[in-house]
């Protein structure tokens, strides 16, 4: 799955959606045309379950690693070069805000990065991550307990698992990973999401 929501999917515009898209206990998709799905559309039946069941099962995985933990204090990771690793906040939210941040696989295409927020991620408008070093975008996880926000035309890199959601795509956002919300909407607004 590309689009996971556990309650709503909402489009506005030429959304581009690159994967299945689904959703389960909600039943709610809207916006679908416009909007156009490359893989399947899922809605309230068996598959969006086992996906809603997997997503689970991977967000619990991600949020509840503790070994390797390098802490941010302010939670801004905007301008920062990162290399594999496990990240998390205390308390504040997940910022990439003042400058981009990049993930530098250092010729490991395996490589691995992990974060954690107990609360909220937001990526400014314009804002990138960007991967250096062989890293891909499958392999980054991004587990956050609430809500997330993609500015404006932000180019976002990675897997989002939300425990609540909602996560918020704003106009012209790419992400180049999936975004999987275990209790809560995805909005979207003329975006393109690929699944890696």
């Amino acid at each position: 799955y590309a689009v996971l929501a556990g309650s709503a999917v909402r489009n506005t515009g030429a959304t581009s959606v690159f994967g299945n898209l689904g959703v389960n206990p909600g039943t709610e998709v809207s916006g679908f045309p416009p909007g156009t799905v490359s893989g399947e559309i899922h809605i309230g039946d068996a598959e969006a379950l086992q996906a809603w069941y997997d997503a689970r099962a991977a967000y619990n995985d991600i949020a509840n690693r503790t070994q390797y933990q390098n802490i941010v204090g302010t939670g801004e990771l905007g301008g920062l070069t990162l290399v594999p690793g496990l990240y998390k906040t205390g308390s504040a939210n997940l910022l990439i805000t003042s400058e981009d941040l990049t993930l530098d696989a250092q010729g490991n295409s395996e490589a691995i990065w992990i974060f954690q927020s107990p609360s909220a991620l937001i990526v400014q408008s314009n804002r990138r991550v960007v991967l250096t070093g062989g890293a891909r975008a499958e392999n980054v996880f991004w587990a956050v307990n609430g809500s997330v926000t993609l500015g404006g035309s932000s180019l976002f890199k990675g897997n989002l698992l939300l425990l609540l959601g909602p996560a918020t795509l704003q106009d012209n956002a790419i992400l180049d990973g999936r975004v999987l919300v275990r209790n809560g909407d995805v909005i979207l607004n003329t975006n393109t999401v690929t699944k890696p």
